[in-house]
């Protein structure tokens, strides 16, 4: 058995410990519960505070040896037995994927009956730790946790986010996002502390802790305090180090997305105005035409995170992607609840796509153009050549997939046979996606077609990080020109009447940075530009049925182009851009 991978053992240290510990607002404690003990870190700092009077604690590992003078009991919190409930729950329960939890645990969780409506085959182990300990506190018990972060985001642990959402409230959440909490833990960590509360109104604000440096240093936990303590007087703290606000508590099971107090009402204007003008649309149920508005119409992600049963959804498509529309017949009542209209994204309007992949992009860089044939090099534009509206340049690679044999490699592409036979060993050891590629073919040719189906297409980076640069670089790409696996292409569909250069401008304006900032996927300070995140930033459709509406869609295109022809960032360019942004608050506000 690996300790670390089927009991999720890792070891807390005092500093972390003592930290958490001094989060407990209560002075006087009747019970205290410690559900993963391990060597009981926790415990000698609880033995040695004042006001509390009873002290459990439960470990399963038996090899353990106990540093402090608090008996643990050894069994398995799944199945434990508890008389009482407890003021304080405090540790750092384990993690543990699905698939490696030990035999013994999933039994438990099959033959207990209050496990059957909680835990499933797609489960943590952490789950099962954080349904338990919200049910042995007391009302206004608290809860306060280490653990890694992907619960507050992931389809599967919505339950969880639910419950505890229903049970009480949250009263602080601290992100360490790329610091190292623990040794050979990769894992995004957070520290939470949870309340239990039965009323559900008059529920105080979060406190909401980001941190931006990667590196855990000395005095985090000194500063931390003082974060806590200005945060009761000041709504936003934002430096180099950390940003810090309060903000309202989360309202239902979607991904926990803190955002600011100060741009709550910005945020959800910017999503509400992106429900009008979506177009009426006609998906296709087999052969059969529906006529929807496109807000009235869902992704499997949208349905997964409303309160209605899938089976309610009929599934139709629409520009070959899949969507679902609302289809209980029971919403003829008056009294039964529809589906609110969603806001157009911008998976909507684009397709998406992440660039094709190489597996060693060192051995297919052309450093002298003139060594190769036209036939025998494509354009690339990797991340780095991306600026925002345009790319600064083009980088040559080779590429001859369409070479079957070796022996025509040599004959006829002697030039390329000569740089990648100096490659050959790296290149037969490259991941082949269990098929056999010969060394000079590009390993997966991931949307070439779609790069291929238009002249302009908008490029991003896969990951752009945002904390230190404040923007993102979505860049128009015009020509021959093909993404690899460090870059996502953007293509606008053949309906959507809007200029792409339209589309562009509001991906680089300052208010989507925002929108992309707090609701986007961020990791560590680093947005995430795969399909799914993009597709669901909010995008103003225009009223072509409006003048001034289509006045202002020409007028942001002009502005964009003139910033794409501009070879400089001066005076003039940052005048565009502010022209731009003024034209795009006014249309989202």
């Amino acid at each position: 058995m690996n300790k670390v991978k089927n009991l999720g053992q890792v070891f807390t240290s005092a500093p972390i410990v003592n930290f958490m510990g001094n989060l407990c607002s209560k002075n006087n404690i009747d019970h205290v519960l410690e559900p993963c003990a391990g060597e009981g870190v926790f415990l000698k700092y609880l033995e040695q505070r004042p006001g509390i009077k009873n002290i459990d604690a439960i470990e399963i590992d038996t090899t353990l040896e106990n540093i402090s003078n608090i008996l643990i009991s050894h069994e398995s919190f799944l199945s434990s037995n508890h008389s009482y409930k407890y003021d304080l729950i405090i540790g750092n329960p384990p993690y543990v994927r699905w698939k490696n939890i030990l035999k013994s645990m999933k039994d438990e969780f099959k033959s207990i009956e209050y496990w059957s409506d909680k835990i499933n085959g797609q489960s943590d182990l952490l789950y099962a730790f954080l349904f338990k300990s919200i049910d042995l506190l007391k009302e206004n018990g608290e809860l306060i946790f280490i653990t890694p972060s992907f619960w507050t985001q992931t389809k599967h642990s919505k339950k969880v986010r639910e419950y505890l959402i229903s049970n009480g409230y949250f009263e602080l959440i601290i992100d360490f996002n790329e610091i190292k909490m623990f040794k050979n833990v990769s894992s995004n960590i957070i520290i939470f502390k949870f309340v239990k509360y039965s009323n559900q109104e008059n529920k105080p604000p979060i406190k909401i802790v980001n941190f931006k440096t990667k590196k855990y240093y000395d005095d985090i936990f000194n500063e931390l305090n003082n974060i806590l303590k200005e945060l009761d007087t000041c709504s936003l703290i934002d430096n180099d180090i950390v940003e810090a606000f309060t903000c309202d508590q989360f309202k239902n099971n979607s991904p926990f997305k803190p955002i600011p107090s100060s741009k709550e009402e910005m945020i959800e204007q910017i999503e509400k105005s992106s429900t009008i003008n979506a177009p009426e649309i006609k998906v296709y149920e087999g052969d059969s035409a529906i006529t929807k508005s496109l807000n009235e119409v869902y992704t499997k992600r949208e349905v997964d995170f409303l309160s209605f049963d899938i089976n309610d959804f009929k599934k139709v498509k629409f520009c070959d992607e899949t969507y679902y529309t609302f289809d209980n017949i029971q919403t003829t009542l008056i009294s039964s609840p529809v589906p609110p209209k969603r806001y157009v994204g911008l998976g909507d309007i684009v397709k998406i796509g992440n660039g094709m992949v190489s597996g060693l992009d060192k051995a297919f860089k052309v450093t002298n153009d003139a060594d190769f044939n036209e036939d025998e090099t494509i354009n690339v534009a990797k991340a780095t050549n991306l600026d925002q509206y345009s790319n600064k340049n083009i980088t040559k690679y080779i590429f001859v997939n369409d070479v079957e044999t070796l022996d025509i490699l040599k004959k006829d592409h002697i030039n390329v046979y000569n740089q990648l036979i100096n490659f050959e060993e790296k290149l037969m050891k490259r991941y082949c996606y269990n098929r056999d590629i010969p060394y000079w073919h590009w390993v997966f040719l991931r949307n070439k077609h779609l790069m291929e189906e238009s002249a302009e297409k908008i490029f991003v980076p896969c990951k752009e990080r945002i904390d230190k640069r404040g923007y993102i670089r979505f860049a128009l790409v015009k020509g021959n020109v093909y993404a690899t696996q460090d870059v996502t292409a953007l293509v606008k569909k053949s309906w959507v009447k809007e200029d792409i250069r339209y589309i562009l401008a509001l991906l680089n304006s300052d208010l989507l940075f925002t929108w992309i900032k707090y609701k986007g996927l961020i990791r560590g300070g680093v947005a995430e530009f795969s399909e799914e995140p993009l597709s669901y930033i909010p995008i103003r459709l225009i009223d072509w049925n409006n003048p001034a509406e289509v006045d202002m869609h020409n007028e942001i295109v002009e502005l964009s182009q003139k910033i794409i022809n501009k070879k400089s960032k001066d005076d003039e360019y940052n005048t565009l851009k502010q022209n731009i942004e003024k034209k795009v608050e006014e249309l989202y506000l």
